[in-house]
């Protein structure tokens, strides 16, 4: 019996001299970033990555969708003025935002608004031009990922459409500009579109930097017929037969 209490004894004191298992994987292990076990440190980068891809594309869906209102918004109202703001507060620096929107140089390549005064004229002239516009992006993907020291950097590439209305007459923009120039009032936009998200602190995600590229133009055929910029009877895709449906499409 002596014996065994001993040998429980000295159980019991190799025991707690011993550092928690935690400690010990620690030191081979580095800690995670919510401060759990090193031993869920896989499970918590795959949570912290889905979670930067849901936040991420929150953050331009909303710059997006801003951006879709405000161009029915009147220029000299206050909602006008809280949605351009809105959008700012996105981004990662709002006085200096990194834009390569709404503007080409003459490269063909998009052009940086990058402050406040920029970003407000481009959103004027958006007014003024554009009798209805909402841009869609329906499928985002992740390009590259990083989660250093805690703070994460998602790039995000997108495809989508836009469909617009314009104000004025049919236009003919630069060959640079547009891969198909526009020739019709109503028009639909394939776009590819890039956005870099950066974890300004813990949990809160900002928009370092947004490109918007637009492949190519479509004209509403019937515009065409309207405007006689184009012989609707041939059609691009099938030369054998119309190119659009013989219906009357005018609002009445």
């Amino acid at each position: 019996m002596k014996m065994l209490n001993k040998t429980l004894l000295a159980a019991v004191i190799s025991a707690a001299t011993l550092p928690p298992i935690s400690a010990m994987a620690q030191t081979s292990t580095p800690l995670t970033c919510s401060g759990a076990p090193p031993i869920v440190a896989a499970l918590e980068a795959t949570v912290r990555h889905e979670e930067a891809v849901r936040k991420g594309t929150e953050v331009i869906n909303k710059v997006i969708h801003a951006l879709n209102v405000q161009i029915l918004t009147p220029i000299d109202s206050p909602e006008f003025t809280r949605l351009m703001n809105f959008v700012l507060d996105l981004q990662l620096d709002p006085d200096k935002p990194e834009f390569y929107i709404e503007g080409f140089n003459q490269d063909g390549t998009p052009r940086l608004v990058g402050d406040r005064a920029a970003f407000r004229n481009v959103g004027v002239n958006n007014v003024n031009n554009f009798k209805y516009r909402n841009r869609d992006i329906t499928n985002w993907i992740v390009d590259e990922y990083q989660d250093v020291n805690c703070r994460r950097t998602i790039t995000l590439n997108g495809l989508g459409h836009t469909y617009g209305v314009l104000k004025n007459a049919p236009i003919d923009l630069p060959a640079p500009a547009l891969p198909n120039r526009r020739s019709s009032r109503t028009f639909v936009d394939l776009d590819r579109t890039k956005v870099i998200i950066v974890e300004k602190e813990p949990g809160v995600f900002k928009s370092k930097a947004v490109y918007q590229f637009t492949e190519a133009s479509f004209p509403f055929l019937f515009d065409e017929v309207r405007s006689g910029l184009n012989d609707p009877r041939t059609s691009p895709l099938k030369t054998d037969g119309p190119a659009y449906l013989p219906l009357k499409l005018e609002s009445q």
